[in-house]
């Protein structure tokens, strides 16, 4: 027992993390976990998920005009995460055990999706995620610099320019009709109440934004949807 690493997931099933099988991953557990664990190590200004991280990195990518491939590869570049949870980069590197174990799970998983993981589209994602991360520092982090991360951005995104304007432009794509809102005024947010008079269904929380019920599923439906909006473009051009 000592020699596993054993996990219960939202759907209940009780899986060995070590030896994960293809048959183990699930769509939903991994969008349930993402939306309920809170980038940078909870240290934001407001509750902000990995689900909407990895729904904006792809929305960058698409924006930017790179390959439907690169895009479905950004939008699950943290599913591991779901089952290992998300950590601070600077302690990630001190962990050499949870990085061989990230990595077997990134392969596995991106086995099960059949992500392409060629050079050039790791190159591509790596560099949007570094741009998510520097629009996200600056709206959901206290004031701060970053002189060695910024010398690791690259080129800038010539569609976007700041968080905020990214989501908006997300928001658009995903649901491009006007949706009832919630918390503010102008927002796109669909809102699903379920028989308890809990809302569980909420898409992004806008930056300064706020929430009150106690299931932040903000991303739920914007990362099922863009997975399934993938899948058949990449279908359509095989």
């Amino acid at each position: 027992m000592a020699d596993k690493l054993l996990l219960t997931t939202s759907s209940g099933k009780r899986l060995d993390i070590l030896t994960l099988s293809k048959s183990d991953i699930d769509l939903n557990d991994i969008v349930h976990a993402l939306c309920l664990i809170c980038r940078f190590g909870g240290h934001c200004k407001h509750f902000y998920s990995v689900a909407e991280h990895s729904v904006l990195t792809a929305v960058l990518c698409r924006l930017e005009g790179l390959p439907l491939e690169t895009q479905f590869a950004a939008l699950h570049h943290d599913d591991q995460e779901a089952y290992l949870c998300d950590l601070p980069t600077p302690i990630k590197r001190e962990l050499k055990k949870y990085r061989e174990i990230e990595a077997k799970l990134a392969k596995k998983i991106g086995s099960h999706f059949r992500l392409r993981n060629s050079a050039q589209i790791k190159s591509k994602v790596q560099w949007a995620d570094r741009w998510m991360c520097w629009f996200e520092k600056d709206i959901l982090l206290p004031r701060c610099e970053w002189p060695v991360f910024e010398k690791t951005l690259g080129t800038k995104p010539e569609t976007v320019s700041s968080f905020v304007q990214l989501q908006n432009k997300a928001e658009e794509l995903i649901y491009p009709d006007e949706m009832p809102t919630v918390h503010g005024k102008g927002t796109r947010r669909p809102v699903e109440v379920m028989g308890n008079g809990v809302i569980k269904r909420v898409n992004f929380m806008l930056a300064y934004g706020s929430f009150s019920h106690p299931i932040p599923y903000f991303a739920y439906d914007a990362y099922l949807i863009l997975h399934n909006k993938l899948m058949e473009e990449i279908k359509e051009t095989n």
